[in-house]
């Protein structure tokens, strides 16, 4: 399952991110999901592991963190 998120969700965020980027819209898209992001990874939930958005090819991230960011993007995209 896990292998899910680690598939699905990186592939979703990073055409959201061309697209952006496309538009011109990349800083304000990347501005916005880290700011969600960074306030949920401070509460420490061990259930929702979010980190920031550092690029396009998402340095670092695990599918743990792939959950996180599937689990709160209907609420920013």
């Amino acid at each position: 399952m896990h292998l899910l998120f680690l598939g699905i969700t990186k592939t979703v965020v990073k055409q959201i991110m061309e697209w952006s980027k496309a538009h011109s819209l990349q800083n304000n898209f990347l501005r916005a999901s880290n700011g969600v992001l960074d306030t949920i990874g401070s509460c420490h939930l061990e259930w929702c592991v979010a980190l920031k958005i550092t690029g396009p090819n998402f340095g670092g991230w695990v599918s743990d963190n792939y959950l996180a960011l599937a689990r709160l993007c209907k609420w920013f995209f």
